[in-house]
């Protein structure tokens, strides 16, 4: 019945009928008790009825009750970035690459919240970090070298993005030596 419940305020939401959407959701939240899953819909009925506050303030809660649940980690960084909060944005990205550095989503996410900052140098450093988790390590190379033609970014952080550069083109030359075997 959960599921259902879930599905059926899903739609609702799609089909702009926020009330009906909001009385499923009451309903699921008294059937299925609190999870993340069913928390992270609540907010996103509200984020999508153009209730951008309490859309944010539900999201802090239950990014507060389940520090560890990626998928609010996103949808609250999402959330933040579409209400142009680039500072907030980066501080909740921040608490998610802490649990989960190596996921590339959040380094979008990141790169995202610098863009709107105007940090050309670390928007790109990002999207570099992303690719590498990626796997594409081609791309990443041009991410970083493109992040150091920007020409922002402080001493500390062009040494930061030089340093990775050089491990990533290691990273680079061993794989072209490998596929050359």
């Amino acid at each position: 019945e959960a599921a259902t419940r879930y599905g059926l305020a899903l739609t609702l939401m799609r089909m702009k009928d926020f009330a009906g959407a909001k009385k499923q959701y009451e309903t699921l939240r008294q059937t299925a008790g609190t999870h993340p899953i069913v928390d992270t819909l609540g907010c996103r009925i509200r984020e999508t009825a153009g209730e951008t506050d309490a859309a944010l303030a539900c999201y802090r809660d239950a990014a507060k009750a389940y520090p560890k649940h990626r998928a609010l980690v996103y949808a609250y960084s999402e959330a933040l970035l579409q209400a142009g909060r680039a500072d907030p944005a980066l501080d909740v990205i921040g608490g998610g690459l802490q649990q989960f550095s190596d996921d590339p989503q959040l380094y979008l996410l990141q790169a995202r919240a610098y863009a709107l900052q105007g940090k050309r140098l670390a928007q790109h450093r990002a999207t570099g970090e992303a690719y590498a988790r990626m796997g594409n390590v081609r791309g990443a190379v041009e991410q970083m070298q493109i992040a150091l033609k920007s020409g922002d970014g402080d001493f500390y952080q062009l040494s930061v993005t030089e340093a990775r550069l050089r491990e990533l083109r290691k990273i680079a030359d061993a794989e072209r030596k490998e596929q050359r075997r």
